[in-house]
Formats: structure tokens, C-alpha cells, sequence
């Protein structure tokens, strides 16, 4: 009487993965890859007052020229600024700063260049530097 082994956790995985694939349509499939990026509702209020925020201040102090894409010094004068207004280390770089990438995201359709996000970086030490 021979007896045979429990599936391994590789096998029992593979298993899985094949009855998925034959189960799966192609509208299921195309489903998969339908939507992008989805924020709460927390995270667009977030995007809404950045928006507010940042429009303002390139509008008061720098004409309200180009405001999106993101220039590198138009958005680490706004950095430096924020912290200047009172706004705390954490809360740039919690909220404000990554709300910034993500809506230059959104207007421009690519990703903040290294150099944008070296400025970035750089203001926000300054910042932490300043308190």
C-alpha cells in the first residue's frame, strides 16, 4: 500500500492559480487592468486644499505662470513657504508634499523628473533644518 503526500504549499498554490485561469473570461480579464489609481476621499480632500494652496501662492508671488507641471524651484519655494506660514515638518511631508507629486501626476500624466523631486527633498530639509 503505497500512500501519497500532501500537496506542498507550491502545489497546492499552482492548483489555485490554474483553476483561476480556467475560470477566468475575458471581460474578467479586462476588468483586471480597467482602473488605475483610486484615492479616499480623505486623499482628494487633501488634493483639493493643496490645489488651493499652491495655485494661490503661484498666482500672489510668481504671476500664476505655468502652474502645472510642477517646476522644480516654483515647488520648493512653495515648500519653504508652507513651513515659513507655520505648517509643521510632518504635515509637508505626510500630506502636502506627496499630495503635490500626486496631483502633478494626475495634470501631467508621468511621474515628478529626479531633478523635481531632488528640489523637493531639498526644501523640505530646509524646512526641518529651519524649526
Amino acid at each position: 500500500m503505497t500512500a501519497t503526500a500532501a500537496p506542498t504549499t507550491v502545489t497546492r498554490r499552482r492548483m489555485l492559480l490554474d483553476a483561476a485561469m480556467e475560470g477566468i473570461t475575458k471581460k474578467d480579464i479586462q476588468d483586471l487592468f480597467r482602473e488605475g489609481a483610486r484615492y479616499s476621499t480623505a486623499t482628494l480632500a487633501k488634493h483639493k486644499w493643496v490645489r488651493k494652496m499652491y495655485e494661490g501662492f503661484m498666482t500672489m508671488y510668481c504671476g500664476g505662470d505655468e502652474l502645472w507641471p510642477l517646476e522644480p524651484k516654483s515647488a520648493a519655494a512653495f515648500i519653504r513657504f508652507c513651513g515659513t506660514a507655520g505648517y509643521s515638518y510632518n504635515s509637508l511631508q505626510d500630506v502636502i508634499v506627496p499630495s503635490m507629486k500626486r496631483i502633478h501626476i494626475e495634470k501631467c500624466e508621468r511621474a515628478p523628473s529626479v531633478e523635481l523631486a531632488q528640489f523637493m527633498a531639498n526644501a523640505l530639509r530646509d524646512v526641518k533644518r529651519s524649526k
